[in-house]
């Protein structure tokens, strides 16, 4: 008897979820059409990047782009055919405040808009960040029952709004794992009214558990504390005064209220902008935009109260890891679908890309590789036979490994130990010790290697060439 109940009100939840979800099926980056949305105008003064006229070459993406699959290595005719096998849209490469690659894929056009899924959740953070500067939030630590009165009870009374930013409210909502509860709540009539309802499975501030319906609950004390509806807000603070060239949409339920999850529909090089704003510490041409101390703390890697070393403050800080983890500063928004606006302060990168798909690339990681090697004038050498870069070599933390030929075989060994890794090509510019589990990846800079990196298991490092 009981199990007939279950399953009849399983089916009755599914009835209802697929009335939409069948007619708009899976979502799409041109969801903006199927909801209410608000215009966010461009601004009076649009500001455009600085383009090279020099045309730029990827580097070939054997070497920086990283599959989900840790034992696949892509490797295509050019860098562009593998972008586009993987439902690439746009993609953008900007270094040193000048753009020196973009192009545009699979029908996408310069001037095309295209909705950013949870990249929204970066804006949302920023402007949780302006409004704490600006006195309408006491601070990351006010309870989210000062603006949601129904979160004085059932345990929600000691969530703050810093548990919302850093996923650790202990609600019981988990976007990886419960694919029909995230369905249901993004075609959801009343989101508001649903992220309100939800319940408490852990103690606020105890665990990590990545959940949309916490930027949605964040939107709403946003809108509380400022008065002033999302649009608005968004436009005042960050649109107008970054000289936005497009205008963007913010989609809304039934019910009017904005999905500041994941509702944002932009134009890529508005997207570049707001990267570089990160790169800059929140600071735009001498305005300071966002709170120099806010884009600091979210690069920063910690495990304070429950949360992630991954992701701080709707940003994910899950790149290429090289070195030791906690002392880097780069950082990316991501979306469904593999939107992607990658920051790193270090190298003085931001990379954009928009696209249909991600369930083979990790592009935060890829991204973050792809930073350490130079985008050149001219293709990276590729040799059919092996080649010498054998020599010395270091890595900005002072470890120095040597590289030698024996008998016709490549031996690396790291100064101060007596143990030898032999190293077999598995591409012309990659190789590999598979007993050990160490792969080498040569980088090359005007046809000579400039140095090479080291990957051991988990861990990587880059090594200059002495």
């Amino acid at each position: 008897m009981k199990k007939s109940i279950f399953f009849k009100s399983l089916f009755l939840v599914v009835i209802l979820y697929s009335c939409r979800s069948i007619k708009y099926n899976v979502p799409n980056v041109t969801d903006y059409k199927i909801f209410k949305t608000e215009i966010i105008e461009k601004s009076n003064s649009p500001y455009q990047i600085p383009k090279s006229t020099t045309r730029s070459i990827l580097p070939d993406e054997l070497l920086w782009a990283i599959s989900n699959n840790v034992n696949k290595v892509y490797n295509y005719d050019t860098p562009e055919d593998f972008l586009i096998s993987q439902g690439t849209l746009s993609f953008i490469i900007i270094k040193n405040d000048t753009i020196i690659y973009e192009k545009y894929f699979n029908g996408f056009e310069s001037d095309s808009l295209r909705t950013i899924f949870s990249v929204s959740k970066a804006f949302t953070s920023a402007l949780i960040g302006i409004a704490i500067d600006e006195g309408y939030i006491k601070g990351v630590d006010q309870l989210v029952s000062d603006f949601i009165p129904s979160f004085k009870t059932n345990g929600k009374e000691k969530m703050t709004i810093n548990n919302l930013l850093q996923m650790t409210s202990g609600l019981n909502e988990n976007d990886y794992t419960d694919i029909l509860k995230i369905g249901l709540f993004y075609y959801s009539k009343d989101q508001n009214k649903r992220a309100e309802k939800t319940k408490l499975k852990y103690k606020p501030g105890t665990k990590f558990q990545y959940s949309s319906i916490n930027t949605q609950l964040l939107g709403i004390c946003l809108e509380k504390a400022t008065g002033k509806t999302f649009d608005v807000y968004f436009k005042e603070k960050i649109w107008e005064p970054m000289g936005m060239e497009y205008n963007a949409l913010s989609s809304k339920d039934d019910k009017g209220f904005h999905k500041y999850f994941g509702g944002i529909s932009a134009n890529p090089r508005d997207l570049a902008k707001f990267g570089l704003l990160y790169l800059k510490n929140g600071n735009w041409n001498g305005n300071q935009i966002v709170p120099e101390y806010w884009v600091k703390a979210t690069a920063k890697r910690d495990t304070i109260q429950g949360k992630s070393t991954s992701y701080t403050n709707c940003f994910w800080l899950d790149t290429y890891p090289i070195e030791n983890k906690f002392n880097k500063s780069d950082l990316f928004a991501g979306g469904y679908g593999g939107q992607i606006v990658y920051i790193n302060p270090e190298n003085s990168i931001v990379i954009i890309r928009t696209g249909t798909t991600e369930v083979d690339v990790h592009w935060g990681r890829s991204f973050s590789k792809l930073s350490y090697f130079p985008i050149n004038h001219s293709p990276i050498i590729q040799l059919s036979k092996k080649y010498n870069f054998t020599g010395a070599y270091k890595s900005k933390s002072g470890k120095e490994i040597f590289i030698h030929e024996e008998a016709g075989n490549l031996v690396m060994k790291y100064k101060g130990e007596n143990f030898e890794y032999h190293l077999a090509p598995t591409s012309d510019v990659t190789f590999e010790d598979k007993k050990y589990d160490r792969k080498v990846l040569l980088e090359f800079r005007n046809d000579f290697i400039n140095g090479l990196i080291v990957e051991d298991g988990a861990n990587s490092n880059y090594f200059s060439k002495q």
